[in-house]
């Protein structure tokens, strides 16, 4: 895994604050603009904030109670959703670290004792066949020890054939009655058996609405039960801009400004119905200042969209221009 993704994460929190890691949904933007290339990282940081992770975290006393609470936590995130348990205790660790609740050193530590830094970084599990020892080289100058010489397995015996099996004709069928002799008590069993049916079908039939029988109700097609989920309202951005009520500007990265960076930060986002930012997603634009727009938009507060006199969700795209002055 990596350390990049793990110090970044810590040095947002410091600026943002802890409630960045209460919406997976901000988290997962924020690593993503900056962390593309890191998809497993990302998703298991965003993982484990959708678990609650972050509100399990407090200050602990000593590294032995760091070690069990850590633990269960990692191994809940590992059950719950199918998480490998290297994987699941680096992003337990990595949030932990990231709040300021164990050091840099205690991370290591406990990392080593939960997952192991080997099985972190290949992404799987410690197995029995990686605690081998390895065989060492014979040292130049010594000649390697003679192999021992095992004399030849004695010639196995000709193997006997068996004599051929004899075929058995397959059993004849058996037959309730036969009609060269019949059985009158098997014919009088067959025929109140058929007349026992009819009766039957006769009652059930009659007892049925009009005498006939009603077919099941067939489920509604695939299309028509995802058509009838309600879908967020496509706004355009210059319409949807006229109802912003508040608005905070973004602040420059120094990063990007040093490095003279500016641009045009396109967003995806959904807005609930009572006029909030409920989601974020980012479509285009430099890596260096999409987290200072996503940072800014989630905070924006939009006059509710009416629908038939009801509020609705609405889907729309905010455009965050980054321009340097002179």
């Amino acid at each position: 895994m990596d350390d990049q993704v793990r110090t970044a994460l810590r040095d947002l929190v410091s600026e943002q604050g802890e409630p960045l890691l209460s919406s997976s949904d901000t988290l997962r933007g924020l690593l993503a603009a900056s962390f593309p290339d890191r998809v497993r990282e990302n998703d298991a940081l965003t993982t484990a904030v959708e678990a609650q992770v972050p509100s399990d975290l407090r200050d602990y006393s000593s590294d032995a109670e760091a070690r069990t609470a850590l633990g269960a936590s990692a191994l809940r995130l590992e059950r719950g959703f199918q998480m490998d348990h290297a994987v699941a205790a680096w992003a337990v660790l990595t949030l932990a670290y990231a709040t300021g609740r164990i050091s840099e050193e205690q991370f290591r530590t406990l990392l080593g004792e939960m997952g192991g830094e080997a099985s972190v970084s290949s992404g799987r599990k410690r197995t029995a066949h990686d605690e081998l020892p390895r065989v060492a080289a014979t040292p130049p100058g010594m000649t390697a020890p003679p192999v021992a010489q095992h004399p030849p397995p004695p010639p196995r015996p000709p193997r006997l054939q068996a004599a051929p099996r004899r075929t058995q004709p397959p059993p004849r069928p058996v037959r309730l009655f036969d009609s060269q002799r019949p059985d009158p008590a098997a014919r009088l069993f067959v025929a109140g058996l058929i007349a026992f049916s009819v009766v039957v079908g006769i009652f059930v039939v009659s007892h049925l609405p009009n005498g006939h029988v009603s077919p099941a109700p067939r489920p509604a097609p695939r299309e028509q039960r995802q058509s009838a989920e309600p879908q967020p309202l496509k706004v355009p951005g210059n319409i949807q801009e006229q109802k912003l009520i508040l608005q905070n500007a973004p602040e420059y990265p120094e990063a990007a400004r040093d490095a003279g960076i500016s641009g045009v930060v396109t967003l995806n986002v959904v807005i609930a119905a009572n006029g909030g930012v409920r989601s974020i997603e980012l479509a285009s634009g430099p890596p260096l200042l999409a987290p200072a727009a996503i940072k800014a938009v989630a905070h924006w507060q939009y006059q509710p969209t009416l629908v038939d006199g009801r509020p609705v969700e609405v889907s729309t795209q905010i455009d965050v221009v980054f321009k340097l002055t002179k």
